[in-house]
């Protein structure tokens, strides 16, 4: 089969969100898979790059239509999440995707009550925080404040999550594009205590508390119609609440690691990254000086 039919047969999400499921180490596409059915992609065009010039993604929420920059696409198909990061792994496209995926599964699933976890989340909002965002934000209407909160959400999701595999790999000694391993004070702490060959070869959990990542997410702003929202500025208990709502959406149908420990199991359990994390490591044990 040659290249342009089998991208022709392929869905728009078909490339990127196995892809993504692979970068950040969850466990479900299911949910942003039937997109492919729901919703249309397609280039930004002329208009889409006056209106909004500086944008990677849109999304139009009466056509249900993702408009992204053409360099993120091939043909009708969202490239993968390595080639759009790029060699320097440039997260910070795949949130905006993300983000705008978002409000498409707002409009798609949650607004439609698809699920018992989209009733909850849509009862939530109805009997909750419409009533919150128009005491709080008078100025905006409340359920694009809602579309808008849920979207910067899921953008933190995936800033988040980059920026704590970044941290782990730095601990752990090891370069992900170059895929090779250095010394780092906790790697030397375990060689000087003759740690097993089996054991070194392992990525490790950082020392000092582990909490969970549901309790370290959550936007502090939120950009409204050209309007920076605080939401550090108002009562915190609801939300606090809502960000739980929005971390057990996503657990439900995503599965993102819950913690760094969990986070590590997922890394040591990829067999691409084990294998390359393992040869590193390995030339680093058997170099090592011993008595």
């Amino acid at each position: 089969m040659n290249t342009t039919l089998a991208l022709f047969l392929l869905g728009s999400f078909d490339l990127f969100m196995p892809s993504l499921r692979q970068e950040y180490f969850f466990t479900k596409t299911e949910r942003a898979m039937e997109l492919n059915t729901k919703v249309r992609v397609q280039e930004l065009g002329l208009l889409g790059r006056v209106m909004s010039p500086q944008a990677v993604a849109t999304y139009n929420g009466n056509l249900n239509i993702i408009s992204l920059n053409k360099d993120h696409m091939r043909g009708k198909v969202i490239k993968s999440v390595p080639e759009i990061m790029g060699p320097l792994g440039d997260y910070s496209k795949i949130s905006t995707i993300f983000h705008e995926m978002g409000h498409a599964e707002m409009d798609v699933f949650i607004e439609n009550e698809t699920t018992e976890r989209d009733m909850v989340v849509k009862y939530h909002y109805d009997h909750k925080l419409k009533a919150f965002y128009k005491k709080h934000f008078p100025k905006f209407n409340p359920k694009t404040v809602f579309h808008e909160h849920f979207g910067y959400y899921r953008a933190e999701l995936i800033e988040f999550l980059s920026t704590e595999m970044g941290d782990l790999l730095v601990t752990n000694g090891y370069n992900k594009f170059k895929k090779t391993c250095f010394l780092t004070a906790p790697l030397r702490k375990m060689l000087a205590e003759n740690v097993t060959l089996e054991d070194f070869q392992k990525l490790i959990v950082p020392p000092g508390e582990d909490e969970f990542f549901r309790k370290r997410i959550g936007p502090k702003y939120i950009f409204v119609r050209g309007k920076d929202l605080n939401l550090g500025a108002v009562p915190q208990d609801m939300i606090r609440q809502t960000h739980d709502l929005f971390w057990a959406y996503h657990q439900d149908f995503y599965g993102f690691p819950m913690n760094r420990k969990e986070m590590v199991a997922r890394m040591n359990a990829t067999a691409n990254f084990r294998n390359d994390v393992s040869s590193c490591r390995t030339k680093i044990w058997n170099d090592y000086p011993r008595q």
